[in-house]
């Protein structure tokens, strides 16, 4: 019933076909606080917190109507939801001896290929060497590959295939694949099938159980893994796709960074109201680490999330350095002005994900859903904290400062119908009964 009731809201509020009706709701509550700044500022021209304070509002939508904006452009929007860090291209290869019912990835294959999106290409020399065929087909793994332009090594890879004679009936057979990394990551691709009439082998790793790390193991976390291997006349084509620490965990660390931040200088400065800060502060954790299981260890890989949270603090330095309508100490407007920046810069991974997406037309629809206890988990926070955020500041707001609560239930009605707008996908009835439903059930990172 809710799921049938969500997916009529959003229907009624973006419609089905027409582009400009889809995105005519999120434009008009952007336009809404436009108009409000450039009242405001009619109305009194010279510095004014109320008419800063609707600025960065609007600023803080933006990303926002970006988001919905491209996700509303994708054929499906639910696939938008499982994006990954890095792609590799089809290569081409030339052909090895085939033999009846031995796997046509047997033999030595060389070829180039790249490596998306920073487009290196790279040359590969592959060796699968057959070692048994019963009970089980056993097959050792071994790809080197190196710079093409350097002729420097890259990266090498070694495991073995294991094809199972199951089920006894048809072409295509259950396997396993398990691989190893020199830089001390493990891989075991638990659902694989090889398909000997059509020469396919597709295999996926989608679970934490699916990755082992060594000590001295560093980068990013791989969330998932998916390679699909094909013979086309008489080469052998693979694509593979790599997930890493998804964008709406990232969005959660920031939302981390800035209330960790405002109930630090509690006692200094009240940012907002707050107990609400403690309360959305719980709030986050609680999404990360029981809806996400994320690990405190993963928090040392997050050079990106340093980087922007360096930018807010030098941004609101710089700017309450100049702000010559401060009312404040430079410690405190700095604190104010930091906690303001970093919230807005929250969503920016989210948006440049999937506009580096949406412009190289990727898409995995074998991962297209995002768990459902991590959706919940991610905008039960996003509402509820900004119910806080929003409204319950719009309501103390009052008469006082109408332009004010104004701007705090603009900013509140996007984002909910934001969050609406991405449920209703995800619980989507007409999808809930397809493809959709055969690849839930595995914890998964999304952007």
């Amino acid at each position: 019933m809710f799921a049938n009731r969500l997916w009529q809201v959003q229907r009624c509020l973006h419609g089905s076909s027409d582009s400009l009706r889809r995105i005519a709701f999120p434009a008009a509550l952007v336009s809404l606080g436009g108009v409000l700044v450039l009242y405001k500022h009619w109305q009194d021209p010279k510095g004014d917190p109320t008419k800063t304070f609707l600025a960065l509002i609007v600023v803080q939508m933006l990303p926002l109507v970006f988001l919905e904006k491209q996700i509303l452009s994708c054929p499906d929007p639910v696939s938008m939801l499982s994006r990954f860090g890095s792609k590799a291209e089809p290569a081409g290869w030339s052909p090895a001896l085939a033999m009846a019912r031995v796997p046509f990835i047997v033999g030595t294959w060389k070829g180039k290929g790249k490596v998306l999106p920073r487009g290196v290409e790279y040359l590969e020399s592959s060796t699968f060497l057959l070692l048994k065929t019963e009970p089980a087909t056993v097959i050792n793994w071994q790809q080197f590959t190196k710079n093409a332009e350097t002729q420097k090594p890259m990266h090498a890879e070694n495991g073995f295939l294991k094809i199972l004679p199951m089920p006894e009936e048809g072409d295509v057979k259950k396997a396993e694949l398990m691989l190893s990394h020199p830089f001390s990551v493990n891989e075991y691709y638990k659902t694989a099938h090889f398909d000997f009439a059509q020469n396919i082998f597709e295999c996926l790793a989608d679970t934490e159980d699916c990755f082992q790390r060594g000590p001295s193991a560093g980068g990013k976390s791989a969330s998932g893994s998916r390679r699909v291997y094909k013979l086309e006349d008489d080469r052998l084509i693979y694509d593979m796709y790599l997930r890493t620490d998804g964008s709406d965990e990232f969005v959660l660390l920031m939302h981390f960074c800035f209330l960790a931040l405002r109930v630090c200088t509690w006692p200094l400065l009240e940012v907002g109201i707050g107990v609400c800060n403690l309360i959305g502060l719980v709030g986050v954790l609680a999404a990360l680490f029981v809806g996400f299981d994320f690990r405190l260890s993963a928090l040392m890989q997050q050079k990106d999330l340093l980087g922007l949270v360096l930018l807010g603090i030098g941004s609101a330095f710089l700017t309450e350095v100049v702000d010559y309508y401060n009312r404040q100490t430079l410690l405190e407007s700095t604190i104010f002005t930091t906690a303001n920046y970093i919230e807005i810069l929250a969503f920016v991974p989210a948006v440049w994900m999937v506009h580096t997406t949406v412009k190289k037309g990727e898409d995995w629809s074998s991962i297209t859903a995002c768990r459902e206890s991590q959706a919940l988990a991610f905008f039960a926070f996003l509402v509820c904290f900004y119910v806080m955020e929003d409204l319950i500041s719009a309501y103390r707001l009052g008469w006082s400062e109408p332009l004010g609560a104004a701007g705090h239930i603009v900013h509140f009605l996007l984002l909910l119908d934001f969050a609406c707008f991405l449920l209703a996908h995800i619980y989507n009835p007409e999808k809930l009964s397809g493809s959709l439903l055969r690849w839930w059930g595995p914890k998964q990172n999304w952007v």
